[in-house]
């Protein structure tokens, strides 16, 4: 697969929806069908391990892997998009400190803090299978390295087809938001913002998962 030269990714050629109440923003079509067939093939190629909060471990009920942004050009190409669209959002919505910079696949310029060391730039692959499901929680915790954490990013990599139940619910106290589920969707929202992933009823959902991170913590 041969990519043309790196590119700048522009919001405005993106069709997303603000909305107000919950600080989300969601992309329909995000990710390409050409681009979701490959990582289709890759995310089916991973090592999934068991996923235990040290705090919780009933709180989440999945597998995840790892899909470094090094492994393949397109998932080079979605890292790029995905810094350049957040870093534009992030501009015109939540203005967060963010010291998350995209120079490349393999330098350490986009990472995830994982046990307070940096490890090499990846997206977590998500995965629900028959029974699995997360609670309501933040991604941001004042009191860990979540702490780091601003804006959380959920790509949908599964057709909704091949599953029931597994929506992403944002907590809006007495309402709440479903993300888009259709394939190839984004939903861009900060890290404090309450959500979980329902009950997955039958089938396997998987999905994308990036933060970009901050030097100094919310609170």
């Amino acid at each position: 697969y041969t990519l043309k030269p790196v590119i700048n990714y522009n919001l405005e050629n993106e069709k997303y929806i603000w909305d107000e109440k919950s600080q989300t923003v969601s992309i329909a079509d995000y990710i390409s069908s050409t681009d979701l067939r490959i990582l289709d093939e890759l995310s089916n190629k991973s090592y999934y391990f068991n996923y235990k909060n040290m705090k919780n471990a009933n709180q989440y009920q999945h597998k995840i892997a790892r899909l470094t942004f090094s492994r393949h050009p397109i998932v080079t190409k979605l890292a790029k998009k995905t810094y350049d669209i957040v870093h534009q959002l992030n501009k015109k919505y939540w203005n967060f400190d963010l010291n998350t910079h995209f120079k490349g696949a393999t330098g350490n310029e986009m990472m995830l803090y994982a046990d307070k060391e940096l490890i090499e730039p990846h997206f977590l692959i998500n995965q629900f299978g028959t029974g699995d499901s997360m609670r309501f929680h933040s991604d941001y915790c004042p009191d860990d390295k979540q702490a780091y954490r601003k804006i959380a990013v959920m790509l949908q990599i599964t057709d909704p087809k091949y599953y029931v139940g597994g929506e992403l619910e944002v907590n809006l106290g007495s309402d709440s938001l479903i993300a888009l589920k259709s394939i190839g969707s984004a939903t861009f929202y900060p890290s404090f913002i309450p959500h979980r992933v329902a009950y997955v009823k039958e089938g396997l959902r998987r999905s994308l998962i990036y933060f970009f991170i901050g030097d100094k913590s919310f609170s």
